[in-house]
């Protein structure tokens, strides 16, 4: 697990995890302002319905992150001074916000 960040690939505004299938987790970040609510839909509706267990939509304009899960409701974390979890679909891993934190 320690490796595991050398394992992360950013590409497209997308976080690719090696060794995780879409099935598992999924994470955006948004490059366009405006487009949160497509994708927060998208995320409901096409991804967590269909088995995702795990989702992050990070939004760098607003500095809020969500959180989805397919049992419970979505989570919005606000401020990019916190750090996500892995959670039990990737134990161990957390990703501080801080780094997708816009220089203005």
């Amino acid at each position: 697990m320690d490796n595991l960040i050398d394992d992360i690939l950013r590409m497209g505004g997308e976080l690719t995890v090696r060794g995780l299938t879409r099935e598992q987790f999924i994470m955006l970040s948004e490059q366009y302002p405006g487009l949160r609510m497509e994708r927060e839909k998208k995320m409901k509706d096409s991804w967590i319905a269909n088995g995702v267990r795990l989702a992050w939509l990070i939004d760098p304009f607003e500095e809020k992150a969500y959180i989805f899960h397919a049992d419970k409701e979505p989570e919005t974390i606000i401020g990019f001074d916190k750090v996500l979890s892995g959670e039990d679909v990737l134990p161990g891993f957390v990703l501080e916000l801080s780094e997708f934190k816009l220089f203005v």
